[in-house]
């Protein structure tokens, strides 16, 4: 009883009154209260409702997922041993979204339906950038080059002696 006749620090007023719309009897002497507006009451609950999303968001790096039909996805599979790979292969294109369901359709023509966290965007890789040097060849086998790749427009190199 005395929860419930307790103004809530986030509305300002008692449950009791924000289910029962007036003031509730207790034993307890109480100082009367100005009367909340409803729409205040609802507003003031949406922000601090917004304040603990945006706090929730930003701790777990929640981000908006960009899905869009037509887009080519990889579909997360189930485990079979510790060796196997989350996701399949087999890439897969997005034919419908609902909110966070999504509708993937495979090379075969089967369709799946998935939820967003279970399917990700396939993003094509950048062409590699591969460097011919005459001196590369000429040094022999102490000199070679594991990787050659563009990155962010710049090349990296890496390579071994």
């Amino acid at each position: 009883m005395c929860y419930r006749s307790t103004a809530h620090s986030t509305t300002g007023i008692s449950p009791a009154e924000a289910l029962f719309k007036r003031t509730m009897r207790t034993k307890l002497p109480e100082v009367s209260r100005p009367n909340v507006a409803d729409e205040e009451f609802r507003e003031r609950d949406h922000l601090q409702k917004m304040k603990g999303k945006e706090y929730g968001d930003e701790r777990r790096h929640a981000t908006e997922n960009d899905l869009s039909i037509g887009d080519t996805v990889l579909v997360q599979q189930p485990k079979q041993n510790k060796l196997s790979t989350t996701f399949s292969a087999n890439p897969h294109t997005v034919v419908a979204r609902h909110g966070g369901r999504v509708i993937v359709r495979s090379s075969e023509g089967v369709d799946y339906k998935r939820h967003v966290t279970q399917v990700k965007q396939l993003v094509p890789d950048p062409e590699p950038v591969q460097s011919h040097t005459p001196e590369a060849h000429q040094t022999g086998a102490s000199n070679f080059h594991f990787c050659s790749r563009a990155v962010d427009s710049t090349v990296i190199t890496v390579s071994g002696s």
